[in-house]
């Protein structure tokens, strides 16, 4: 018997194992059959993925909010990646507490974009424009 969907979301919301590593698999595609977890979908515990047979992505993580799983399970023990969530990267929890609690307005403004100064009538548009020329060349945007 394996661990339960309930153990696994437990030991995950369980801030004494952070911070976290964590690596993921999925099959490789086989000619064209789609992947699924066992070979072709048929469920045969004989075909189940390895790391040799599959690709893998690992990630870290400080706490349970920046990983966005969403979690199922497959058959009688396989535990999967459903889907995955979207959230805030360090850069936008920073910035939403300088965020005005009325409006909602995050009150800062660029200071330069590349080393060069941005003047205080640039506006939006000015701004991304330079900050697309910056990636474009240089593939970065301090």
């Amino acid at each position: 018997s394996g661990v339960s969907l309930e153990e696994v979301l437990g030991m995950l919301k369980s801030q004494t194992n952070y911070p976290i590593g964590l690596t993921f698999a999925r099959p490789l595609k086989q000619s064209t059959e789609s992947r699924g977890w066992f070979g072709g979908g048929g469920g045969n515990k004989e075909e189940e993925i390895a790391m040799d047979n599959s690709e893998t992505i690992c990630v870290s993580a400080e706490a349970y909010d920046q990983l966005g799983l969403v979690l199922d399970t497959k058959g009688y023990w396989d535990i999967v990646v459903k889907d995955l969530e979207a959230v805030p990267g360090p850069f936008q929890a920073l910035t939403n507490t300088f965020a005005d609690k009325e409006t909602g307005t995050i009150n800062l403004s660029i200071e330069s974009v590349n080393g060069e100064f941005v003047p205080s009538f640039a506006n939006p548009q000015l701004v991304r424009s330079a900050m697309e020329r910056g990636w474009k060349a240089d593939t970065r945007v301090e």
